[in-house]
């Protein structure tokens, strides 16, 4: 081959590399520029997080920035460990928690499109023991003579059947234990009811059924209250594919979407990439966690259960680990109303349907009005009026979050691991990607 040819085959192989195209297997990076956001704005973010670094707050994060479809910022900051000794990295793999609940409803909506299920079936059609619920209504008893006040309970029937739609929104009356509302804890600790951040035995189906059996905290469609409802829409997937829920998401979900990295239990080749987790050292400032499963109050959580352990329990609200990556995939499918890279996953109409509030403005086991989509909340000003179109958000148990803009085709994912966290690093980051637009 003689010189000419030679150069420009090598020409074309390094254009073939280097050049972004938006596929399945890739995600493409640009500069802040070329889609109207601030170089110079966007490297403040280096500064807030080295800072939160610095001065103990966290232990390390990612963040990750994308528009139009394309990365513009996606750096790591301070330690994924410290025995041993090994730098944050930006293929740091993170306990997601509640972020696997979008990534689950996903899952409900594709069985919706394709006409197995409908959003208003009862729950009971295919998980017999949730049939009849009944709510745990508190009874207050006043002692004129010492002036005190105790309290009973007694169940009542809930008259109205949990649907799928009020897993999907939280309003099945279904409760976390970790809220250590009185007597739930107790009530779900006694049926061995798992928030899906420990080890845990048995299978989800098994917890679901338990689940069923038991009171809800209120009459569904009454009331939002956050808790395992996705946990049982896990099983519920389960139920109607005939296919566990771990090979459910990895065929229909993480392989469509090209998401190499996000498991319920790690493959042994990549538990040395997932970050350590890191508490409070009671003299302000954090400390690496150990392994073993902790109890604090009424939580019960882990930091090695996804290596360690059964790994037969495949929570649906909060059993994923995932990396910036591969959430930015995910988050772009539904910017994208349903696709990426070609490849469709969801009827546009249903992703607007998940990305919009359904419940309006409901009374809430927090005391205050909220509203919710499927899978996510809006973003609201300081007045509760949702901001721009259908903006929406969540995060995770172990200080993860996520931002999404579809107006702006915005995508913003910052990734840490502390529990638990009294600290709010995503707001000045969130700030400063706001500050950095200039289109």
């Amino acid at each position: 081959m003689g010189t000419i040819k030679k150069a420009l085959l090598i020409i074309f192989v390094s254009l073939f590399f280097l050049v972004p195209v938006v596929s399945g297997e890739m995600f493409p990076i640009t500069s802040p520029e070329a889609v109207g956001l601030s170089s110079k704005k966007l490297a403040k973010i280096d500064d807030v997080m080295e800072i939160a670094v610095n001065s103990n707050k966290i232990g390390g994060v990612v963040a990750l920035v994308a528009k139009d479809g394309k990365i513009v910022y996606h750096k790591s900051f301070g330690k994924m460990d410290v025995t041993p000794d090994r730098p944050m990295r930006a293929d740091t793999i993170f306990r997601i928690a509640s972020m696997s609940k979008p990534i689950t409803a996903t899952a409900v909506m594709l069985l919706y499109d394709e006409g197995k299920i409908a959003l208003d079936d009862p729950v009971s059609k295919y998980i017999p023991q949730f049939k009849n619920p009944k709510i745990l209504v508190e009874v207050e008893h006043y002692d004129k003579k010492t002036d005190t006040e105790t309290y009973t309970y007694r169940l009542e029937p809930a008259k109205r059947e949990i649907t799928i739609r009020h897993l999907l929104t939280h309003t099945s009356g279904i409760t976390y234990r970790f809220f250590g509302v009185e007597f739930f804890e107790k009530i779900y600790t006694d049926a061995g009811i798992s928030d899906g951040l420990t080890q845990t035995e048995g299978t989800i189906g098994e917890m679901v059924k338990r689940l069923g059996r038991l009171p809800l905290m209120y009459k569904p469609g009454d009331s939002w209250s956050y808790g395992l409802s996705n946990d049982v829409l896990g099983y519920l997937v389960e139920v109607v594919s005939k296919i566990p829920f771990d090979q459910f998401l990895q065929k229909r979900v993480f392989q469509k979407l090209d998401m190499k990295d996000t498991y319920f239990f790690l493959p042994d080749d990549k538990v040395a990439r997932l970050s350590a987790l890191w508490e409070p050292d009671g003299s302000g400032g954090i400390k690496k966690a150990s392994e073993e499963p902790k109890k604090l109050g009424a939580h019960r959580y882990s930091a090695s259960y996804h290596y360690k352990g059964p790994k037969t329990h495949f929570s649906g609200g909060a059993g994923l680990v995932s990396t910036a990556l591969d959430y930015a995939k995910f988050l772009q499918m539904l910017i994208n109303r349903g696709e990426r890279g070609g490849v469709r996953l969801l009827k546009s109409k249903t992703v607007d349907m998940m990305t919009t509030n359904q419940i309006g403005e409901m009374d809430s086991m927090f005391g205050s009005k909220y509203g919710f989509s499927i899978g996510m909340d809006m973003i609201k000003d300081k007045k509760g009026n949702e901001i721009g179109v259908k903006d929406y958000y969540w995060g995770g148990y172990f200080y993860t979050k996520f931002r999404v803009t579809p107006g702006k085709k915005l995508i913003l994912i910052m990734l840490s691991q502390l529990f638990p966290s009294n600290v709010s690093i995503e707001n000045d980051f969130y700030e400063l990607v706001e500050k950095s637009i200039t289109d």
